[in-house]
């Protein structure tokens, strides 16, 4: 069983100084001459022996490659980078510092591709094994998930914030919502179309309370339908084969969902084969903030649901819902 992860050296490290650096660059002398610049930059900063902190994602990382080389398990864990090839030295200093992120004396974040500045390509990400891809660029982000693969663009830390405490004593937890991250729901009457566009559309007509009555209504016709799977679902399903293997005290799956009940939600886990172990709780439209505290990472398609959780991954709406307008199931490992 193989997690192939795609991981920006951003959602790794602490860039913020580099970043700072290359913005005054390109400010001082154009975004060419900074391009040219920037890997200068990085040398100097080696030379000097600074070692970067860590990056908003490295506590989901820690915990993921906890379990690396556990009954059967392995996380290929890939760098697919905007950055220069040169960060290496940075990374590899990182993982100097950190024993978690070696196995033995071979280093468990290995190369994929740095493009230098230029966009990633979703072909490079999938020739590489990638099925789940974090980053802090937008349009990379939703070209990948456009491509098939499940994408989420996380947020660079803010100026003083750590990442988060890394606890050995808690499990993994690993959040979604619903609708255009697990599943997307049909639209009464355009198959163009999902049923949050649906809702959108009636609000926009009838105003909101209204609207929500209607896409209240049609949501309940709905219930006994499965939904159509998205890009997260294969990443869901993959990530319960492994809370098989290893044990829900040590990985624990949950569905968060402004719905009003989890009809719907039950009958495509059903179809997924994975119901009986994903906690599924419906907020009825409340905020999802109180319940998401524990959660290492929470994937939504609505920046604003994201607050709460340790590491927001938001997952582009329109990307998400264009590829499954195809009749194509997602792939259902992340080998």
């Amino acid at each position: 069983l193989t997690i192939g992860i795609g991981i920006s050296t951003s959602a790794i490290m602490n860039e913020r100084r580099l970043h700072l650096a290359y913005q005054a660059y390109v400010k001082s002398y154009g975004a060419a001459h900074a391009a040219r610049l920037y890997p200068q930059l990085v040398d100097k900063l080696y030379r000097e022996g600074y070692v970067p902190d860590l990056g908003p994602a490295s506590t989901l990382l820690r915990k993921l490659l906890s379990f690396h080389g556990v009954a059967g398990i392995k996380v290929d864990t890939r760098i697919m980078s905007r950055n220069h090839v040169g960060i290496r030295k940075l990374i590899d200093r990182l993982i100097d510092q950190h024993a978690w992120m070696r196995d033995g004396a071979v280093p468990l974040i290995r190369d994929g591709m740095y493009t230098s500045g230029e966009p990633l390509s979703a072909q490079s990400v999938k020739a590489h094994g990638v099925r789940i891809f974090l980053g802090t660029n937008g349009d990379d982000v939703a070209n990948i998930l456009a491509s098939g693969l499940a994408a989420a663009k996380i947020s660079h830390l803010p100026r003083g914030k750590q990442a988060p405490v890394f606890n050995p004593d808690e499990p993994l937890s690993i959040g979604f919502d619903f609708d255009r991250v697990i599943g997307l729901a049909r639209h009464p009457t355009d198959s163009e179309k999902d049923a949050e566009d649906y809702f959108h559309e009636v609000c926009s007509t009838h105003g909101f309370d209204k609207g929500l009555a209607l896409y209240r209504e049609h949501m309940a016709s709905e219930s006994r339908n499965n939904a159509q799977v998205a890009q997260f679902a294969g990443l869901l399903k993959t990530l319960h084969e492994v809370q098989q293997r290893v044990g829900k005290h040590k990985i624990k799956l949950r569905i968060v969902t402004a719905r009003d009940n989890a009809r719907q939600i039950d009958e495509t886990l059903n179809a997924l084969g994975i119901a009986a172990d994903v906690h599924v709780e419906c907020m009825g439209g409340k905020e999802k903030a109180t319940a998401l505290a524990e959660c290492d990472v929470f994937f939504d398609d609505i920046p604003k649901n994201l607050k709460g959780a340790r590491l927001g991954g938001e997952v582009p709406a329109e990307a998400a819902r264009r590829i499954r307008l195809r009749s194509e199931q997602p792939e259902a490992s992340l080998k």
